[in-house]
């Protein structure tokens, strides 16, 4: 006796030609979220001013590479990523992926804190409070008619205060001479040859802090796949 059936493939077409591009579309869509969020809640925390253009540090905009510079931090989901087909989704979902880039030398420093030391072994000259401009050799210029005076540290460093000398209140000319004299000094740079720098910007610790959030949202991201896939969703087509 010979049993005979027959298999109808449609429904195993379907799960292999349409669930790997719904389930690409939602692992992006997840992807550009949890990037959005770390960027988010990254520039609300850190402890440097930087992110929103200018002549510093640019953080751009998820998927925005216009104008990327080494001083750009770059959340990048690459458009030679996306699938153009199912065939071509399920190569892509091996391999899929998101970045996050900068060239910038300056921010490994500020992330894990570190030593900077002077490249020549001269003294380096670091700006204090609100100097501007924030070289020395430019606030010079900019302030040829003010007084640096050096005086050494018990660090070992020396210190650039820029000193003023005024009338003291209350103390003007009396007849046997001037007023007392009320000299003001305002610290400017410190000179030294080593700085040592606290991480301060906590781009990693941010996004380790993120981690239950994004459970939440690939959670979501799963339920909303399967639903597509059992109602045929437009986006499973070819």
């Amino acid at each position: 006796m010979t049993l005979k059936f027959t298999v109808d493939t449609k429904a195993v077409d379907k799960v292999i030609n349409g669930m790997p591009k719904v389930a690409y579309f939602h692992l992006r869509a997840y992807a550009f979220g949890s990037m959005l969020e770390h960027r988010l809640k990254w520039l609300r925390t850190k402890g440097t001013k930087f992110g929103r253009g200018g002549k510093g540090i640019k953080v751009h905009r998820v998927g925005d590479t216009a104008g990327e510079t080494d001083r750009s931090v770059v959340y990048d989901i690459p458009k030679e990523k996306r699938a153009r087909n199912s065939k071509d989704a399920l190569v892509k979902l091996r391999n899929f992926d998101a970045e996050i880039r900068t060239g910038n030398i300056v921010l490994p420093v500020h992330e894990f804190g570190t030593d900077v030391r002077s490249r020549s072994g001269k003294l380096m000259a670091i700006p204090l409070g609100r100097t501007k401009p924030d070289n020395i050799r430019e606030w010079k210029a900019a302030n040829r008619n003010r007084r640096l005076v050096f005086r050494p540290t018990r660090s070992g460093n020396l210190m650039a205060f820029e000193v003023n000398v005024g009338r003291a209140r209350g103390r003007g000319p009396t007849p046997i001479g001037p007023g007392k004299a009320r000299v003001k000094w305002k610290p400017r740079f410190l000179l030294t040859n080593k700085v040592e720098m606290d991480p301060i910007l906590k781009f990693y610790d941010t996004w380790d802090s993120l981690k239950g959030e994004r459970a939440s949202k690939f959670a979501f991201r799963t339920k909303r796949m399967l639903a597509d896939f059992e109602k045929a969703d437009a986006r499973d087509l070819n």
